[in-house]
């Protein structure tokens, strides 16, 4: 599953209509619509402006709008689209300039994916993973090893106090019985939950309500 953090958008030209293609972070329904209602008033002449959501970490949903087009021709392969590229947290809208040359169905189904997909083609993506977090609390003489256990799990910064306090986000438990046995069973670990994290190549972000940035 991946997300987006920022906007983006592309245009494809088929037999002189023009599809311009907007893929944006999104999470709500009333973002949605007021997105709409933007993109009305932004392009007064287009004939059409249809779109795709899906929204949800757990179970991703979402629905889709033709605005005028046969039924099923233009939103439903755009979220098709959404679906397949395992998107979420996330709108897609098409704003069509009628060229003069109908495309019938099946052409409208060609146009409007491609539109969705050469706007996903030029997107970055934030890569979603569920991890269990942990917040540990140990000694210092224990911290290289504790360390080099975790080096390839994402985590926040340590916290140096009395003590070394140091969140961080697994996929194994095995490691939990590997961090006792290192620390003699003197490690306490408290168990925070499992919580959705996002991984881009400038870091990793902890989706759900916040976006404090971890290492």
């Amino acid at each position: 599953m991946k997300t987006i953090t920022r906007p983006f958008e592309s245009e494809i030209v088929i037999q002189k209509s023009r599809f311009l293609a907007f893929l944006e972070p999104m999470t709500t329904l009333a973002e949605l619509e007021e997105r709409q209602k933007e993109l009305r008033k932004l392009h007064r002449k287009a004939n059409h402006v249809c779109y795709a959501y899906r929204f949800g970490l757990s179970r991703p949903e979402g629905h889709f709008s033709d605005d005028g087009e046969p039924s099923q021709t233009a939103g439903l392969p755009m979220y098709q689209v959404l679906e397949g590229e395992d998107i979420t947290d996330a709108a897609l809208f098409v704003v069509r300039y009628f060229g003069g040359i109908k495309l019938g169905t099946g052409g409208l189904v060609r146009a409007y994916s491609g539109a969705a997909k050469a706007v996903i083609d030029r997107a970055d993506f934030q890569t979603i993973l569920k991890r269990n977090k942990l917040e540990l609390n140990y000694d210092y003489s224990y911290h290289n090893q504790v360390q080099n256990l975790l080096v390839d799990q994402p985590s926040q910064e340590p916290r140096y106090l009395e003590d070394i306090t140091w969140q961080v986000y697994v996929a194994d438990d095995r490691l939990i019985d590997q961090l006792i046995e290192l620390s003699n069973g003197t490690i306490n670990i408290k168990h925070l939950g499992e919580v959705f994290i996002g991984q881009t190549k400038r870091g990793t972000l902890e989706l759900g309500g916040h976006d404090e940035r971890i290492d």
